[in-house]
């Protein structure tokens, strides 16, 4: 048995061509996460990093993969729509069919319903992800 499957290893979450989403990326976890998760993505994929502070967004080691930083304050009810963040993707030219799947790393603010553990937070409609897999 190899990483729990019998006669093949399982397949890596980072070997798929990935969209990318990580908030709160200005310090702390959420800049630790951009810096370690982008170099390790194959190429052809995108990273959108999220902050109130995008000019406070490290420059990220990764030449084989779009690194786009746009500010988001998730505090600001307002910024935090389907439509804006469509505007976004549209802003840079993200078309999700380019990807074969899309992670999201919810590092500040709240998101969705919250009477829900994350684990539970499945429904790619709910999430705009357009019916990717969400991870």
């Amino acid at each position: 048995m190899v990483n729990g499957h019998r006669g093949t290893a399982a397949p890596s979450l980072l070997n798929l061509r990935t969209f990318l989403v990580i908030t709160g990326t200005s310090q702390g976890y959420g800049a630790c996460l951009a810096q370690m998760l982008a170099p390790r993505l194959p190429p052809g994929s995108t990273c959108l990093l999220l902050s109130r502070n995008p000019d406070k967004v490290a420059d990220l080691q990764a030449p084989h993969v779009r690194v786009y930083k746009e500010k988001l304050d998730q505090g600001n009810l307002a910024e935090c729509s389907k439509s804006m963040f469509q505007a976004l993707l549209d802003k840079n030219r993200v078309r999700l069919g380019e990807f074969q799947q899309v992670m999201v790393i919810h590092n500040a603010g709240v998101c969705g319903d919250l009477t829900k553990y994350t684990w539970q937070m499945d429904d790619a409609g709910r999430l705009g992800t357009g019916g990717h897999h969400v991870v």
